[in-house]
């Protein structure tokens, strides 16, 4: 699974904390295995983000799918 994010570089007074953040992408990609209830919690979460982007555009989706990535 890949997880893209689409995050304006040019943000006022942020971008150099911005790209420190995303420094941990510089690193070589791990791959994780999950079981059990864990890979239940995960994929949970995964998919309540998946249903919120098939469920329309309404202006509480988006806030709610910050919500479901920070839960993540």
């Amino acid at each position: 699974m890949i997880i893209n994010f689409l995050f304006p570089m040019d943000t006022a007074g942020l971008s150099d904390d911005i790209k420190t953040l995303f420094t941990i992408f510089d690193k070589p990609v791990p791959i994780y295995r999950f079981i059990g209830p864990c890979k239940e919690q995960i994929f949970g979460i995964l998919n309540d983000i998946f249903r919120l982007t098939k469920s329309g555009n309404t202006g509480i989706n988006s806030l709610l799918i910050h919500n479901k990535f920070i839960e993540f």
